[in-house]
């Protein structure tokens, strides 16, 4: 009996984080969504998401805020953008353990993650955001076939190193 009551406890602990994850997300998108047009028109940001632990539903008490932007295509990213974006975005979410990831330079991996499971906070253009999912995914796909030959020459090597 005390081993069911054990589980039941820890079902309803994992639907109590995922309801204040869940509002949390809200809160976040809603913040950031209030601050869209400076984020557009002083860095050209054209879309922001949410992704990560507090996209999903999976976030913790020590979880960060994931946050990727996608910036104009001509646009000079530099170090100063990224930083003045993050602190933005830290003032505003008052909290200072925001993750900012410009998706333009991005590893393929991560932004197929953030925008196959993120949450879209704001896009200028709709048909852009979506052609951007569909070359991420086509990306990543291409990544993805990369990773596994290098993955599995890596794994011959040291079989052929543990025979030796």
């Amino acid at each position: 009996m005390c081993h069911g009551l054990y589980i039941v406890f820890h079902r309803l602990r994992n639907v109590v984080r995922m309801v204040a994850s869940a509002r949390n997300a809200a809160w976040v998108v809603e913040k950031v969504r209030g601050i869209a047009d400076t984020l557009r028109t002083r860095y050209g940001v054209r879309f922001a998401v949410l992704f990560g632990s507090l996209a999903t539903g999976d976030a913790g008490p020590n979880s960060d805020v994931d946050i990727g932007v996608y910036l104009d295509k001509g646009r000079d990213i530099d170090l100063n953008v990224e930083l003045e974006i993050g602190v933005l975005l830290e003032k505003v979410l008052e909290r200072e353990d925001v993750d900012l990831v410009i998706l333009n330079h991005a590893n393929p991996a991560l932004v197929f993650q953030a925008v196959n499971r993120g949450l879209l906070i704001f896009c200028v253009d709709e048909g852009e955001y979506e052609d951007y999912c569909v070359r991420a995914a086509a990306v990543f796909y291409d990544y993805q076939e990369f990773l596994s030959r290098q993955f599995d020459t890596a794994r011959e090597f040291f079989e052929r190193m543990a025979s030796e």
